[in-house]
């Protein structure tokens, strides 16, 4: 009984987020900022969703002159210690956006495997 109460949980939270991407698609189609999503998904990892989010945290990429300043704003630039003549750097800082950061992580981490192909035979 409880394997099935689960079960039925996954079937609607799965309903759920194609609700939400079917809502997705459609506000794509009239976005001003649809020609962002459409170049970010030019990267392999990025879909919709994905793209959609980045656009909405970010804003108007254009705002940024160079690529090192979009970084600052992800937060995914080193931490600094400089003291003298010693200059030290360490993790990211984790000091930007977020949402913005955590989903190009994500991916990120599809675009450096290799896509899959499968051998597919043909029936004549």
């Amino acid at each position: 009984m409880v394997m099935e109460e689960n079960l039925l949980r996954i079937d609607a939270a799965t309903a759920q987020v194609g609700r939400i991407d079917h809502q997705m698609e459609l506000l794509l189609q009239t976005w001003s900022r649809r020609p962002f999503v459409e170049a970010l998904m030019g990267f392999r990892g990025f879909k919709t969703t994905a793209a959609m989010v980045v656009t909405a945290e970010v804003g108007d990429f254009r705002r940024f002159a160079h690529p090192e300043l979009f970084m600052g704003f992800l937060g995914m630039v080193p931490k600094e210690n400089t003291t003298g003549q010693h200059h030290r750097q360490g993790n990211m800082t984790k000091c930007g956006n977020s949402h913005a950061r955590w989903m190009s992580i994500e991916s990120a981490g599809h675009y450096h495997m290799s896509p899959k192909v499968i051998a597919r035979t043909l029936n004549s």
